[in-house]
Formats: structure tokens, sequence, C-alpha cells
């Protein structure tokens, strides 16, 4: 997985949120650095979240993508430019789903039997004669 491309989403939803925010609400100031700097850092964990939840269903947003395409390429009255929107969305698609497949791909073959994904098996102090005894009590 290309952390170039997640850390792109993040700032991109962070910012899409912070922009979104300041178009439904009319914000006043009191503390300018103050409130600032809560809302850069509400709309950075917002954006976390966001890319989190674009990586898990990647399938979901490349279809509303696809989608969103369509309905935007609509509006547009040029018929090059209808074309442009169009690949343009899907080509968003196609880079969100290679990288949801591969976060889907790098999450399924890390495993999670123990932690921080080992087995039992794998534990240096299971090794030991009286470890192994309760660990194959354990899995039978």
């Amino acid at each position: 997985m290309s952390g170039t491309v997640v850390l792109i989403l993040w700032i991109g939803f962070s910012i899409g949120v912070w922009v979104l925010y300041h178009k439904i609400f009319t914000v006043y100031y009191f503390s300018l650095s103050q409130g600032l700097m809560k809302e850069f850092f509400m709309s950075f964990i917002v954006g976390l979240v966001l890319t989190g939840l674009t990586l898990t269903f990647w399938w979901l947003v490349a279809l509303i993508l696809v989608g969103a395409g369509f309905l935007f390429s609509g509006k547009v009255d040029n018929p090059s430019g209808k074309k442009a929107v169009r690949v343009a969305f899907i080509v968003a698609a196609v880079v969100i789903s290679i990288v949801g497949i591969s976060y889907s791909a790098k999450k399924d073959s890390q495993g999670t039997s123990g932690a921080r994904g080992w087995s039992t098996g794998e534990c240096i102090l299971c090794e030991a004669p009286e470890h192994r005894e309760i660990l194959d009590q354990m899995d039978s």
C-alpha cells in the first residue's frame, strides 16, 4: 500500500471537512489562534476517520465516485468536458480501488491470532517444556 496515496487522501479529506464546516456554519473567532487550532485538529481527526472508512469500504466509495462522475458530467454543457469529468471520477475510483485492495490484502496477510499478530507457537517463552504442555492443553 502506498503511504503517499493514504497521506493525500487524509489531507484531502481534512481540507474538505474544513471547507464543508465553513460552508455550513458561520464562524466567529474570539481567539483566532485557539479557534483555528481546534478546527485544524478536528479536521485532521475527521479526515483520518474518513480515510480509514475509505480504505475499509473501498468498493462502496468506488461505486459512489463512478455514480457521482456521471451525475456531475450531466451538469456540464461542453461534450468534451463531460468526458473529462467522467474520466477524472473513474480514475479516482480506480486509484481508491487499488489502494483499498492493497490495504485489504495487507490486513488479511498479517493475521490476528495473538498479540502483535504472533501466534502462540512463535513466542520465545513458549519454547519451554512446561509452557508447551500448557499451550497444547489449551489447543485441544
